[in-house]
């Protein structure tokens, strides 16, 4: 965490603090620091009597220790009935890799696909629960597709009733979206914390807008963007999402833009 802090106020401090490029380094950062604060409190909240609490600042995001302590955080939030979230988990903390470069060969085997070339939040969450027995929508690859009314049970898209390991899914006016699954929700009822693939091109925990963006609002590059929550048919996830009096830097949900097909 420290390391993303000195390089965020780095570029604050750097003389093209105000481009564009710099701007989306900046929200990038941002989004990694909060990923890594998202997890230091699922595991905190979720830690047994006689384990070590976690500072985030100390957190090596690359460490064995953090990963497995975020992936049991994950499986204690929803008791056995979010089987999929596991699987998803399994990866958790693997990064894609960077632009240009070879990409992560964890990934390549868990996916099947280059994560470089190609966005995968789809198909992260898909091959998570083909593994946990269910089956995915067709073409599951494509985010827009998890919104199939063929597929699922429709959720209203806001924070009231929502359980861990439901189905988030925001979309743009172009069909393009991100898909991901819900660990808990903000306390004003604004976000969601969700686990995922394909998020600041990695898998972990990040916040994203509950029915933020209406019709005529942007995201990035992009408008008219609209939240919706499905349940998995036939599935049971009954863990009540949890709250979390947290809130994200709104200005970071634009790196949503360049995450998501």
């Amino acid at each position: 965490m420290a390391q993303y802090r000195q390089q965020r106020q780095a570029l604050l401090d750097s003389k093209n603090s105000a481009s564009k490029e710099t701007q989306t380094k900046i929200a990038s950062i941002t989004r990694n620091m909060e990923s890594i604060e998202l997890a230091a409190h699922w595991i905190n909240h979720t830690k047994q009597e006689k384990e070590a609490a976690i500072d985030p600042e100390s957190i090596d995001e690359n460490s064995d220790e953090f990963k497995n302590r975020a992936r049991t955080a994950i499986s204690r939030l929803h008791g056995g009935s979010a089987p999929w979230m596991d699987h998803l988990a399994e990866n958790f903390g693997e990064r894609e890799g960077p632009k240009g470069g070879p990409a992560n060969p964890r990934l390549i085997k868990a996916l099947g696909i280059d994560p470089t070339a190609a966005a995968w939040c789809g198909t992260a969450l898909g091959k998570a629960m083909g593994k946990a027995g269910i089956k995915p929508p067709d073409a599951a690859s494509w985010a827009g597709n998890w919104r199939n009314k063929e597929w699922g049970q429709d959720i209203r898209p806001t924070a009231a009733g929502l359980n861990v390991g439901d189905i988030y899914h925001i979309k743009y006016h172009d069909n393009k979206g991100h898909v991901a699954t819900v660990v808990g929700v903000s306390k004003d009822g604004t976000q969601v914390f969700c686990l995922g693939g394909n998020q600041n091109d990695g898998v972990n925990i990040s916040a994203h807008p509950i029915g933020a963006f209406e019709k005529g609002s942007k995201i990035g590059a992009y408008k008219d963007a609209t939240t919706a929550f499905k349940k998995p048919t036939g599935q049971h996830n009954n863990q009540p999402a949890p709250t979390f009096d947290y809130n994200a830097d709104p200005s970071s949900f634009n790196t949503l833009a360049g995450l998501t097909r």
